[in-house]
């Protein structure tokens, strides 16, 4: 399993300058591809669409953990949301509200309200406190894994649709 340190947003440099990540960024950054192993997930989806890491291979999958309330979530969704309309057939999108089962018409309501096109899974809180992706220090976290299954950038907090396209494998 691996262990992803989470980093909050702040402004970026140009990619690929030592500046342009933060420190832990650049420690996920710095590893090889082969010291990196596949991470395994598998969240209950709303609908018939998996989202796991067995539905995902062979792609690259941007996934964000979001909270229904959370106003900056939102905005990270509607990024996705716009993304998916360019390359969701070369990209999985998925996004996992972070809320207990008994909550599941609320997050149906958010999906549909946000008129998001890909998977919604929903996972309970326990997730950000060591779940398949180690720790999140808060919502919304986005998370970028390889076609092979491998996180190659975490991030909590706003990102932009450039920023998340700029470490997305093969889809630049």
């Amino acid at each position: 399993m691996v262990v992803v340190v989470s980093a909050v947003g702040c402004a970026r440099k140009p990619a690929h300058s030592p500046e342009a990540l933060t420190r832990d960024e650049a420690v996920i950054h710095a590893r090889s591809r082969a010291e990196v192993a596949p991470v395994t997930y598998a969240f209950a989806s709303l609908d018939a669409r998996e989202v796991s890491s067995r539905a995902h291979r062979g792609k690259p999958v941007v996934m964000a953990f979001v909270a229904t309330g959370d106003i900056v979530g939102q905005a990270v969704v509607n990024y996705l949301v716009a993304m998916a309309k360019n390359d969701s057939d070369k990209v999985h999108y998925a996004v996992v509200a972070l809320h207990s089962a008994r909550e599941k018409a609320i997050v149906e309501a958010y999906a549909g309200a946000l008129q998001i096109p890909f998977p919604v899974a929903m996972s309970d809180v326990s997730v950000m406190n060591g779940g398949p992706f180690g720790p999140m220090a808060a919502v919304p976290t986005l998370v970028v894994i390889d076609e092979e299954g491998r996180v190659v950038w975490s991030h909590t907090g706003m990102a932009t649709a450039q920023q998340i396209r700029s470490h997305m494998p093969l889809v630049r």
